[in-house]
């Protein structure tokens, strides 16, 4: 593997290995966005659920306007049942295949291939949710949650049954 040139400040300095830089959330709104990624991993709950971390980039809003295009929303999909919060799993189920089916990706019951969501383009519906934990300002932190995902694809009136 070749050398890699950086230019940052001190990267060996100790704080550079703290805390990441706060992350303005997206305004609440519905958007359409592209699909960058959809890593699997693992929830750091207990127990570790499998998971898929979707990153959508904004293109623009329903308006077509662009003031937050290139912003990145991240939204965590649960792959399997949660044996501590069955109360959960038919949601979570429900906003999986609501994912897929604005993607029109092929699924079964035993899975689906996570490469076939990349680049793919969908209306999200985003909001906000406050944390649970102070800050060190002494405020809730603000998330962005991806509430909806949607095809973009119009349907004219003459075409619904």
């Amino acid at each position: 593997m070749p050398a890699v040139k950086i230019n940052h400040d001190k990267l060996t300095d100790p704080n550079a290995a703290q805390k990441p830089p706060k992350r303005e959330p997206v305004a609440p709104g519905v958007y359409v966005a592209l699909i960058m990624a959809a890593p699997v991993g693992v929830t750091k709950g207990a127990p570790p659920l499998n998971k898929m971390s979707v990153e959508f980039q904004v293109l623009h809003d329903e308006k077509n306007n662009a003031h937050e295009a290139g912003r990145r929303v991240f939204q965590d999909y649960i792959l399997e049942k949660d044996p501590a919060k069955t109360d959960l799993n038919a949601q979570r189920r429900w906003e999986l295949r609501m994912l897929l089916d604005a993607c029109g990706v092929a699924y079964t019951d035993d899975g689906f291939n996570t490469d076939h969501l990349l680049t793919k383009t969908v209306k999200i519906t985003v909001r906000h949710r406050n944390g649970t934990q102070v800050d060190e300002d002494g405020k809730l932190p603000v998330f962005t949650n991806v509430v909806k995902v949607d095809t973009t694809e119009e349907i004219k009136d003459e075409d619904l049954v």
